[in-house]
């Protein structure tokens, strides 16, 4: 027991709080804290280290209650360290068996709503009123599927796991130091042999395209700021960018063109808008969230919650882009300021709040589509290409008229969007206003 770590000692916790409730009542202590502990002992023997992690506890529950019901199954509870002794001998009879194999099976069938009604030290409602303000709990929509929202919130989840914000108000050359080392750590980690650790690559991938991004960030803003640039610089955005697109992501190569533009390579973008286009078109006849944006159904949303957690992370990002302030300085200058809009207006003044939930204040969120055509629209008027100019206008037109502007609303009358279908009409109504249809520009 002193060899177990925090993860098994709360699903220790866990199922002595369960068996309290739910079996002592009828079998006091014939069904015993230690046929409980073996269970837990076998369980721990007979998994993967990496599979008792806190946010996997319901599932490391579950199982030790699935090793204990299998015992029962077969009338022997093995004792953990000594030969031969079965430990229900003379606690359990013959006749109680099936019953206990079913209220088991129950048990782990519905194992989240039974903690949520533990009764000890009001466990229960502490859970309880934590679940309900998480987001997932409190998001609701028109259609009444549980299945639906979830895919809907899986559509906004964030996968980064390095945000940045709290380097923002270092210097700058000491945020690129950061950011620079940090990339360089990563890099390491996904250079070396992971092994079974290889199916969280996406994690590696994500953090180290944010880092990218941050540093790129950083040289633009000295570069405004009309601080010299030092060649070095540009050729290390470059490289660290070159790494990124070693990923195979959509939305890596998307982020390069962005950055780009930014610094002012219009040609250089050129070459990566039709790449990407091409992708975008190959990686719609595969994608179930592209599809689902399209044509959301319930049947849609089974397949893609089958899904693993790698495939879909890459699916959403061939699909979604999210920029911090971290990394602002990477979009055109319409976008930047879409990141400050929550803060604008008086929330009380109106029926539909600002469309920003969550994690999601503080950031800019697009669907690739739209933002490659208004990335082209912006390049190609600066180019004088007008025939292409007036292409990407089209394209961003027929966007919003095919993606459905899918609702969902919160508790609070929040409201978003799971395609960022608002982002895009605004990408729209500047390409009207810089088009000086204001006609237009009044009804998107």
């Amino acid at each position: 027991m002193f060899s177990l770590d925090t993860v098994h000692l709360k699903a220790y916790v866990l199922i002595k709080m369960l068996r309290k409730e739910l079996f002592v009542p009828q079998y006091r202590d014939r069904l015993s804290t230690f046929h409980f502990k073996t269970a837990l002992l076998y369980a721990v023997e007979n998994t993967l280290p990496d599979m008792w992690r806190e946010e996997n506890l319901i599932n490391c529950v579950k199982y030790i209650l699935g090793t204990l019901r299998r015992f029962l199954t077969r009338h022997n509870c093995p004792h953990f360290t000594i030969e031969n002794v079965n430990l229900f001998d003379g606690k359990i009879e013959r006749h109680e068996f099936p019953k206990l194999v079913d209220q088991l099976k129950f048990v782990i069938f519905s194992l989240r709503s039974m903690i949520e009604h533990i009764q000890m030290d009001i466990i229960g409602q502490t859970l309880k009123d934590r679940s309900t303000r998480k987001t997932e709990r409190n998001i609701y929509s028109a259609n009444e599927s549980a299945l639906f929202k979830y895919v809907c919130y899986v559509f906004q989840a964030d996968t980064d796991t390095f945000q940045g914000f709290g380097f923002l108000k270092t210097l700058n050359n000491d945020r690129k130091a950061l950011f620079r080392n940090a990339f360089t750590h990563f890099k390491t980690f996904y250079r070396a042999p992971l092994g079974k650790y290889k199916e969280y690559d996406y994690v590696l991938h994500n953090t180290m395209t944010s880092l990218a991004s941050f540093v790129a960030s950083a040289y633009l803003e000295q570069k405004v700021d009309g601080h010299s640039n030092d060649p070095d610089d540009i050729n290390e955005v470059r490289s660290m960018y070159a790494h990124t697109l070693e990923f195979g992501i959509l939305g890596n190569y998307m982020r390069y063109a962005s950055f780009l533009f930014c610094n002012g390579e219009y040609y250089e973008a050129c070459k990566y808008f039709d790449l990407i286009e091409k992708q975008i078109e190959e990686d719609k006849q595969h994608n179930l969230i592209n599809r689902f944006l399209v044509f959301p159904s319930d049947e849609l949303s089974l397949q893609i919650a089958k899904q693993s957690c790698e495939k879909s992370s890459k699916q959403r990002r061939n699909v979604f882009l999210k920029f911090k302030k971290a990394d602002s300085m990477c979009v055109p200058e319409l976008l930047r300021c879409e990141m400050y809009s929550f803060l604008v207006g008086n929330h009380s003044s109106s029926n539909i709040m600002l469309p920003f939930h969550g994690n999601y204040r503080d950031c800019m969120c697009v669907h690739i589509d739209p933002f490659l055509s208004y990335l082209q629209y912006l390049t190609y008027r600066l180019l004088k290409q007008n025939q292409k100019r007036s292409e990407a206008l089209v394209k961003l037109l027929l966007f919003t008229d095919i993606v459905k502007p899918e609702k969902i609303i919160t508790l609070n009358t929040e409201i978003f969007f799971i395609s960022h279908f608002d982002s895009s009409l605004k990408m729209l109504w500047h390409c009207q206003e810089l088009e000086h249809k204001l006609e237009s520009v009044w009804k998107t």
